[in-house]
């Protein structure tokens, strides 16, 4: 099954494969993220982490988010894509961070450093297509 990015087939797809990932006790965090320039416009989802698995990924704002990212389009098709890590792109100032920013940066580390994450990544990347009139990141 492949689903067009930021649809809400899409978060279903992203909340299905990470609720597979291993258990991480008291890791918990819901974060808002905010996408400009996405070919419907600015688009906002959450999602929600408990244990270190991915729980919920919701169009819309959440009621109250611990952490906030904020970033362009293009910057958030080579994310999902593969193509940079989020590491990477925090640090070339690709997208931001609001909030508890050191909830989601050290204190998932065991959870965005393991094997699981990067298979989880990998396999959202290989079933999201991306809207044509955009062009896509080479795979």
């Amino acid at each position: 099954m492949t689903a067009l990015y930021l649809t809400d087939d899409w978060f279903d797809l992203v909340a299905a494969t990470g609720s597979a990932l291993p258990r991480h006790e008291s890791l918990d965090c819901t974060i808002d993220i905010e996408v400009a320039g996405a070919p419907a416009g600015k688009v906002r989802y959450h999602e929600v982490w408990s244990d270190g698995r991915l729980v919920a990924v919701e169009a819309g704002a959440a009621a109250e988010a611990d952490v906030k990212f904020v970033l362009k389009y293009a910057d958030a098709v080579a994310l999902v894509a593969g193509d940079v890590s989020a590491d990477v792109a925090f640090m070339q100032g690709r997208f931001k961070i609001d909030g508890a920013y050191d909830r989601w940066l050290f204190g998932f580390r065991p959870v965005v450093s393991s094997d699981a994450y990067r298979s989880y990544l990998a396999e959202v990347a290989e079933q999201t297509s991306f809207d044509e009139g955009f062009a896509q990141p080479d795979r």
